[in-house]
C-alpha cells in the first residue's frame, strides 16, 4: 500500500476535504499529505502542531482525565468546527504517535468522513 494513494482516494471520495495529512506526533512532522495544491511547509507544520497540542498537549490531558479518569486512554479524536472549516484530528490506535489531520469545508458528510478517515488511518498505521 502506498500512503499517498490512500490519502488521495480519501480526498477523491470526499471532495469537501481540502487537506489530509499523515503525521508523526512525536517528531511534529507531516510524513505525507494530499491537497488540491502544494501547501507551504509552514501550513503543514501548523497543522501538525495543532494535532500534537490537541491530542497530546495539556488540554488533551486535562479533558481526557475529566472524561475518562487520570488513568484513562489518551484522546483519540478531536473535531474543530467554525463557520467555514471542519478540522479533524485522529490518532492511530495501533501506533499512537501517528495521526491524520484533515481540513474540510463545512459541506463534508461528517459521520461518513470520520469513519472513512479512521479506516484509512488504521490501514496506514497497520502497514509494514
Amino acid at each position: 500500500m502506498v500512503i499517498r494513494d490512500e490519502l488521495e482516494r480519501l480526498c477523491a471520495r470526499f471532495p469537501a476535504c481540502n487537506v489530509v495529512a499523515f503525521t508523526d506526533l512525536t517528531t511534529g512532522m507531516v510524513l505525507c499529505y494530499n491537497a488540491g495544491s502544494k501547501l507551504p511547509q509552514e501550513q503543514l507544520d501548523d497543522l501538525c502542531q495543532t494535532a500534537a497540542a490537541l491530542l497530546d498537549g495539556q488540554m488533551a490531558a486535562t479533558f481526557g482525565a475529566q472524561l475518562a479518569g487520570p488513568a484513562g486512554p489518551a484522546v483519540q479524536t478531536v473535531l474543530l468546527v467554525d463557520g467555514k472549516n471542519v478540522e479533524l484530528f485522529l490518532r492511530a490506535g495501533a501506533q499512537p504517535a501517528e495521526a491524520l489531520c484533515c481540513n474540510c469545508t463545512t459541506q463534508i458528510e461528517l459521520s461518513a468522513f470520520v469513519r472513512a478517515a479512521g479506516d484509512v488511518l488504521a490501514a496506514i498505521a497497520g502497514a509494514p
